[in-house]
């Protein structure tokens, strides 16, 4: 039972990892319509992240809710919006989430992730919700801008090889999830990779965000 829950809770570290590097949740243009009387953004503003934190509860039914805050601990948008609204302050810099998130940022200088998810990201201990108003737990991961490389062609292809002897074990049927530096440049990559049982052999799907 412990390893299943363990392995829950890194499944949904994971999901929110790399949905914070998509360049919908990097955007943040309706901050200037935050305000208390919807808890957050309107309902029909920035719906790319609102599809974002929908996609997240789709994916996973162990989140009761999910939220997007300014670096100031504001909130921004949460989904389900009905949550969202129903929320009875705006700002959670209080909360131990949010200290321990900006704890990770602060010590992650040049905005370089080298750990894997469960480093990446913060996960506090039980507490009731404001927004669900049961027990549960908060998983944080922080969002950073997006650095231009100005990488060419060839470059990408350096990339790529480099990190194709690394997630080779996915053909001997293994599951993993890294964050490596390349050593071409001081930005990290994302590698996933999971195994497909054909019956005779094992076919890897590799994923990388960089």
């Amino acid at each position: 039972m412990s390893h299943y829950i363990e392995s829950r809770i890194h499944n949904a570290q994971s999901i929110l990892l790399i949905s914070s590097q998509d360049e919908s949740v990097r955007n943040n243009s309706s901050a200037n319509l935050i305000n208390e009387e919807f808890m957050g953004i309107p309902e029909n503003a920035d719906i790319l992240k609102r599809e974002m934190a929908k996609r997240i509860l789709q994916l996973d039914d162990d989140f009761g809710s999910v939220y997007f805050t300014t670096p100031k601990a504001d909130i921004y948008l949460g989904e389900p919006f009905s949550q969202q609204k129903q929320l009875q302050r705006l700002n959670y810099a209080d909360r131990e989430w949010y200290k321990g998130i900006t704890n990770i940022i602060n010590n992650n200088t040049g905005h370089n992730l080298t750990a894997a998810a469960t480093t990446n990201t913060y996960t506090n201990g039980i507490f009731i919700s404001a927004s669900i108003h049961t027990p549960a737990i908060s998983i944080a991961a922080p969002v950073f801008k997006k650095y231009d490389t100005n990488d060419s062609n060839n470059n990408n292809e350096e990339i790529y090889f480099e990190y194709l002897d690394k997630v080779s074990n996915v053909l001997n049927g293994e599951i993993g999830i890294k964050v490596e530096n390349n050593n071409n440049d001081n930005l990290p990559t994302l590698i996933i990779y999971y195994p497909i049982n054909t019956g005779s052999h094992y076919w890897g799907i590799v994923y990388m965000i960089k």
